[in-house]
């Protein structure tokens, strides 16, 4: 019935994955009917707000991967998406920054991957050159990443403006109030997919194909097919919702990221991105500004 719908396909979880997902699988199959379900009262709300907001320009990952291409791809799709919406975002730069000879070494190695992938713009820049960009960075030698840039992920997602600090930076907020915002939520609507917010998925069930999910608050869901986005809680709703054994069942392996303001008479030190040279030892980028 039209109360009850049963759904093509079925999301699990509004973030910036979960939405353009949904977005995706619209373009692809546009006669497909289409539903986002969300556990909050409102869109990305969790990691897609929890990151440092960097679009990154593609240089760190395995050259001829799928990685390495879909984030040099996926930068420019985002800005042109930003800029054909009107949704706030910089491209203020990156320098990765080797303060030791042997971070030179490495250094020249992530510039050739860079080059490899295809990275726009990419750099080496002198020590003088480096000043030049950022006056108080310090170091032997850096890349200059010009295609990296800034944007606030839930405005990628929702379509309400957030004030945030990178709007107030970018755009006047006179121009915000008569700027409506496309993002990846209206559109989804716009297309004629749901998204129900508030239902935070605990079971499910199935049968004659159909999978019926089973909400907190005694809500229920039919879709044929399901697609499950749920970040760090990846691993909770995949047994919820999986009839696989617990050796097949996804696991999070989690790292724990500490975020520091600057205080306001120290902010006009750092005028674009500044990153260490990873470390190969560690599967993290290092302190970065």
């Amino acid at each position: 019935s039209s109360s009850n719908p049963i759904y093509d396909i079925t999301v699990i979880r509004g973030g910036i994955v979960g939405t353009s997902s949904a977005r995706s699988i619209q373009n692809r199959f546009p006669g497909k009917s289409i539903c986002v379900l969300e556990k909050e009262s409102e869109m990305a709300t969790h990691q897609s707000r929890r990151n440092s907001g960097v679009i990154h320009a593609g240089m760190y990952y395995t050259p001829g991967s799928d990685r390495a291409r879909m984030c040099v791809e996926g930068a420019a799709k985002l800005y042109a998406y930003c800029e054909k919406h009107k949704i706030p975002h910089k491209r203020v730069g990156k320098l990765i920054v080797a303060t030791s000879p042997i971070e030179v070494e490495r250094l020249h190695a992530l510039y050739d991957r860079g080059l490899q992938n295809k990275v726009p713009g990419l750099c080496l820049v002198s020590r003088d050159e480096m000043k030049q960009i950022s006056p108080h960075c310090e170091g032997l030698e850096a890349i200059w990443s010009p295609n990296t840039g800034i944007v606030n992920y839930p405005d990628v997602v929702r379509s309400s403006v957030l004030i945030s600090l990178f709007h107030v930076s970018t755009v006047s907020l006179k121009s915000l109030a008569k700027t409506q915002v496309r993002a990846f939520a209206e559109e989804i609507k716009t297309r004629g997919g749901n998204i129900v917010t508030n239902f935070e998925v605990v079971s499910s069930s199935s049968s004659d194909e159909i999978i019926e999910l089973h909400s907190r608050d005694g809500r229920n869901v039919k879709t044929r097919k399901l697609v499950t986005c749920a970040g760090l809680h990846s691993d909770r709703v995949s047994r919820s919702v999986s009839q696989n054994v617990a050796s097949q069942q996804p696991s999070i392996i989690p790292f724990r990221g500490t975020w520091l303001t600057l205080k306001d008479e120290y902010k006009s030190m750092i005028q674009t991105n500044i990153y260490p040279v990873p470390d190969p030892a560690f599967p993290w980028l290092g302190v970065h500004f």
